[in-house]
Order: C-alpha cells, then structure tokens, then sequence
C-alpha cells in the first residue's frame, strides 16, 4: 500500500472523527490495528506510521473542541478532592521536564516524545468521560465487543506466522526478536502486530473484555463464544513469548473477581470465570495432540517458557522497582533527563548516548529518568488520591449500576494489571494507541456514576 494513499485514508478518518468525534473513538481502534501491517508494505517501514491513531486522536479533541466540550478536570464529579488537582501537578511539572528534555539533548523530537508519552493518555481522559457520557452503557459494551472482534482478527495472523505463512503482513518490524530460553532457541511471533510486545498486551485486553462480557451477559450463546474467544487468545499469546501477558492476566483476574464477589455476592457469575479458567488451562495442557510443531519452534517450550514466569517475578521486581530508581538518581540526578528522554522512540534520536537503557525497562525508573525525583512524588500522589477516588466508585455502582457494575469493576481491573505491567516493563507503555486506550479506560470509570443515575449529561454541548 503506497503512502499517498494511507495518507488520503487517514484524511478521510481525520474528517470523519471531527465531523462526529464519537465516531472518533472506534476509528482510533481501527486506525491503531491496521497501521501496523500497513506499515510492513510501506518500503523502509517508516516509524512514523505508529502515530497514525494519535493523528486521528487529534482530530477527535478538534472535534470536541468544535463543540464547545470544555477540558476541565474539575468538571468530573468527584474529582475537585484531589485528583484533579495532582493531574495538573503533573501537567505542570511535565511542561518543565520538556523544557529540560531540550536543553539536554538539543531535540525537538525528544520534545515531541514526551508530549506524546504524557499529554495523550490525560487528554484521553476527558475524551473517555464525554463518550462513555454520550453512549451510555450499551455504547460502552458495543465498544468492548467491536475491539475484540478486531483483536481476535489481528491475533488470528500469530497462528498463520507460527504455521510458517509467507506472508508481508506477518512478523515483527526490522529484524525481530529471538528468545534464548529453555535450552533453545524461539522466535517471538507477532502476526499482523509490528512486535511481539504490542501483540501480547492486545491479546491480554481482549481477553479482558471478553471475560467481563462472558459474565456480565445472561446468554449462554454469548458465554460460550467468549469462552473460545479466550482460549483462542491466550493459546496465541503464547507463542509470543512474552510471559508478562500471564501475570497480567491472572492480576486483571484477581481483580475482577474480588470485586464482583465482594459487591455482588454471586457465585455463578464467579463459576463462569472458573469455567472459563478451567478450559484454557485445559487447552494447554493438551496442547501437543493437536498443535503442530514448527522448525521455528515447538509449542510446548513456550508453555514451558510462560510458566517459568512465576520464578522471576521478585527478581525482576526488585531490580527494576527500588533499585532501578536508586541507579536511576546517581546516573541522572534528581532533576532526571527530562520528558521523553526514555521513551522507546528516543533510540532514534541522533544523540544515541542520550538514551537510558536499564532504568528505563521498569516504570518507576523511567518516572524518575525523565521527570526526576519529584516526578515520582507526583505520580505517587496522583496514584493515591486516584485509587481512593476509584474505590468510592465501585461503592457507589454497586449499589446503584445493577449490571453495569461488571463493565465498572473490569475496567478497573484493567488498570491495576497494566499498572503492575507498568512498573516493571514500561516500553509498550510508549505506544500511543495503549495510551490512548488507557485514557479512555479512565474517563469511562469516571463517567460510571453519571451513568449509573442516567442524568446524562451533566453538562452543555451543541451537539
């Protein structure tokens, strides 16, 4: 596919998410799928293809802009008590670190890396907020259903690059990645993703989404798909050699299930989870009697691979949490090297010198490489007050959401696995389409006791 026309297309997307910027939101999803097999017909695979879904972000808040919708944190109820307040902390001590990111490395395009890395998932809030408030819970629940249809599609392409299929949509981007593991040698399979990385943190969503459909739903047809849907997934996920994928999960699992038996007391809802749970480990298990082996790779060494996770956990835990951060001071200071300095893309930057490499892989080094030492004083705040904000509201839509609750209570889930997923590998966290989804996923939690009380919208527009 030639440039011009990605670009006529991505106008046409641009028009349309101004013109109606909810529509907006699901040619983001579209957008941050599709970009990536795009970019492997493009000669030279240009980097500048995985912003695509940022362009159309933008022309989403143009539109929302348009319409007289205001960016306003306070506007968000419950947020005046804190929340709101430690977001512009943030913001502001982000505006500063670009100031320092330029003078360090004489580079706008560090600049633009942390602009990016930082302004897009808290624009995103809002822009989750107003849609989760324009579509309601139904809206909400298409939303979840249409990502996973495209999800399940694009993972679909793991299996045909594993069953060695010559295609140029198939593979990672460059020249891939090899994993020295289990007394062997494995390729990480990506599919249609441009990476093994991007593939796995996908496949853990969908299999999130599909979870909370699967029990939030009364219909044992849907159930039923769900449940293939997610060993389809998981069995994918696999073969891209990425064990976070599995600790994600079981911490997203954890999460959801503690809630809805908490607040909800229902144990056949829990059972389904149970049932789900049962038959993908079952899958697995019997994985070699119909999963053909591969040249580049028997299926059972990267079960073996994944379930080796467990062991690793503490190490890399505190290598990349406390002492990341301490390595991270001594090397840098306290001010850090400013916003974007650690950012995946800034390998890129001609100064090669400029760019962390340890301290970056964990979260809480990368905080403190490009927003210093205050800046993890400031996210920790931000964390604090977000939490206890976020438990007022599950209380809340538990009492009052009936079945919207499920939708509450996994969308939270969500966030706490790609929290721990955060702290100790940050890299996928430079993706601006995860960004965007993340942003989206907040303003959606927010917007649950607008919803939960069907006033609407709590505020004007001219829509």
């Amino acid at each position: 596919m030639s440039e011009l026309l990605t670009f006529s297309l991505l106008c046409l997307c641009c028009f349309a998410a101004i013109q109606k910027w909810w529509h907006g939101v699901w040619l983001c999803i579209a957008v941050g799928f599709l970009q990536d097999p795009i970019r492997k017909l493009i000669p030279g695979e240009p980097v500048y293809m995985v912003t695509l879904s940022a362009v159309v972000f933008a022309a989403l808040v143009v539109g929302l802009l348009l319409r007289h919708y205001r960016f306003d944190f306070t506007r968000i109820p419950g947020w005046q008590g804190g929340v709101a307040q430690a977001l512009i902390a943030l913001l502001l001590l982000v505006c500063v670190q670009l100031v320092l990111a330029y003078l360090n490395s004489h580079s706008l395009f560090i600049v633009a890396l942390g602009v990016l890395t930082y302004f897009t998932p808290i624009v995103a809030i809002l822009a989750g907020f107003y849609f989760a408030c324009r579509v309601g819970e139904s809206g909400i629940v298409r939303f979840m259903t249409y990502y996973c249809i495209i999800c399940v599609l694009f993972t679909s392409g793991i299996y045909l690059e594993y069953l060695s299929i010559d295609w140029a949509v198939l593979g990672e981007v460059g020249a891939g990645l090899v994993i020295y593991d289990v007394g062997t040698v494995l390729k990480a399979h990506s599919g249609f993703f441009r990476s093994s990385e991007i593939a796995a943190w996908h496949i853990v969503l969908g299999s999130c989404f599909l979870m909370v459909l699967a029990t939030r739903t009364r219909l044992t047809t849907v159930r039923v798909l769900c449940v293939f849907g997610i060993v389809f997934l998981i069995a994918a996920g696999l073969l891209t050699g990425r064990r976070k994928l599995i600790v994600s999960a079981i911490i997203f699992l954890t999460t959801y299930w503690f809630l809805i038996t908490i607040y909800y007391r229902r144990s056949l809802r829990v059972a389904v989870v149970v049932v789900l749970l049962g038959m993908s480990a079952l899958w697995i298990t019997a994985k070699q009697y119909y999963v053909p082996d591969q040249e580049q790779g028997r299926y059972d060494l990267y079960v073996e691979r994944a379930s080796g996770v467990f062991a690793d956990i503490t190490e890399r835990g505190r290598v990349l949490g406390i002492g990341a951060v301490v390595s991270a001071v001594k090397r840098y200071g306290l001010l850090g090297l400013g916003a974007g300095a650690a950012s995946q893309g800034a390998r890129l930057n001609s100064n090669t010198n400029f760019v962390p490499i340890f301290e970056a892989e964990g979260g809480l080094g990368r905080i403190v490489v490009e927003l210093g030492l205050i800046g993890l004083l400031v996210s920790a705040w931000l964390i604090f007050v977000f939490v206890i904000y976020v438990w007022r509201v599950i209380q809340y839509v538990s009492e009052k959401g009936g079945r919207f609750g499920y939708i509450c209570f996994g969308l939270v889930g969500i966030l706490s696995a790609n929290l721990a997923h955060f702290t100790v590998a940050s890299q996928v966290f430079s993706d601006p389409t995860i960004l965007i989804l993340l942003g989206l996923f907040a303003g959606m939690i927010a917007a649950s006791p607008v919803l939960v009380n069907r006033f609407g919208m709590i505020f004007e527009t001219v829509d």
